[in-house]
C-alpha cells in the first residue's frame, strides 16, 4: 500500500510540474528568458497571419524590395543593408521578419547572414 501511494504521489507531482511549465509559457524560467525583448503581440500576430496565408504568399512577401515599413506586409520590417558579396550593388532594402525578437514563420529559421543585413532575419 505504501509503495502504491509513493508511485501515485510521483505521478501526481510530474503532472503538476508539467501543468506549471505549460502554464508559464516560458515566463517562469527566470532571467534567461528575459534576455530577448518580447515583441508586441499584435506584431507577432501579423507574422502568424502571414504564415496562415500559405508558403507561396509568404515567399512573395519576405525578401521583397521596399522603401519603407509601410511597403511591407504588417509584421515585417523594411531593412536597409549593403550586400557584402557584391559591394558595387549599393544599398538594398527588403521586407524581413527580424528575429529573435519575433518568432519565425513555419518553414523559415532565424539566422544572421554574413553577406546580408546586420540584423538576424528569418530565411528559408
Amino acid at each position: 500500500m505504501l509503495r502504491q501511494m509513493q508511485i501515485e504521489s510521483r505521478a501526481l507531482f510530474a503532472i503538476v510540474m508539467f501543468v506549471i511549465e505549460v502554464g508559464c509559457d516560458g515566463a517562469c524560467r527566470g532571467p534567461a528568458s528575459a534576455t530577448v525583448a518580447a515583441a508586441p503581440s499584435d506584431e507577432q500576430d501579423r507574422v502568424w497571419e502571414l504564415e496562415a496565408r500559405g508558403q507561396d504568399f509568404m515567399r512573395a512577401q519576405i525578401g521583397k524590395s521596399c522603401g519603407q515599413d509601410a511597403d511591407c506586409y504588417p509584421g515585417l520590417s523594411c531593412i536597409k543593408w549593403t550586400e557584402k558579396l557584391h559591394p558595387g550593388s549599393g544599398q538594398m532594402m527588403t521586407c524581413e521578419v527580424v528575429c529573435p525578437r519575433l518568432k519565425c514563420p513555419f518553414g523559415t529559421h532565424c539566422t544572421h547572414l554574413i553577406h546580408g543585413p546586420k540584423e538576424a532575419i528569418c530565411v528559408w
